[in-house]
């Protein structure tokens, strides 16, 4: 059962006390669990430049805490239980940025060579709008990151965690790991 309720009044409590957490220990969340009518497609917590929230993200294998203005579970109208959780980081500087990325590495399972690339479409000029391949945490979450930017500019960081079970079978798991490509679908 998450302790955290994403109804209004627990929205609201989320945002006086600058904490929210999910427990997807079983990589599942329901509209029951978070206090959420049926039907409800989940609401986004906060909102940009906003007041940070410390959102705690309980896995299978441990957790993970990170630090956001915004994020959101977000359910279809189809299925009592969330396909994701997403939240936002957004950076000042492409240093910044790129430092919270190389972190990603170790904390997000995000594959150095993804980091590369990034930094070869940034040369490109312009703003540049990418998302970099799965990866597989520590604390057991199946994530992707999608980046939004322009050289020599701050970023926005936009992280998933992806419940769909598919992604957590064995040889799906093995296949993100060492390639970060999707599984196919069943």
């Amino acid at each position: 059962m998450s302790e955290t309720r994403l109804d209004r009044d627990g929205i609201d409590r989320i945002l006086e006390s600058g904490e929210a957490r999910l427990d997807l220990r079983d990589l599942e969340l329901t509209r029951d669990e978070v206090g959420l009518p049926p039907d409800r497609l989940g609401p986004i917590v906060g909102r940009p430049g906003g007041p940070a929230v410390e959102l705690t993200l309980q896995g299978p294998d441990g957790e993970e805490t990170v630090t956001t203005s915004t994020f959101s579970a977000t359910f279809t109208s189809s299925s009592d239980t969330a396909d994701s959780v997403t939240w936002f980081e957004s950076y000042d500087t492409e240093a910044e940025a790129f430092e919270a990325l190389e972190a990603a590495v170790d904390t997000w399972g995000l594959r150095p060579e993804a980091i590369d690339n990034w930094r070869e479409t940034l040369a490109r000029g312009g703003e540049q709008d990418v998302s970099l391949p799965l990866g597989v945490s520590p604390s057991g979450f199946v994530t992707q990151v999608t980046i939004r930017g322009e050289q020599g500019e701050g970023q926005t960081h936009q992280w998933t965690v992806l419940l769909d079970p598919r992604y957590y079978e064995p040889d799906a798991l093995d296949l993100i790991r060492r390639t970060g490509e999707t599984p196919p679908r069943s």
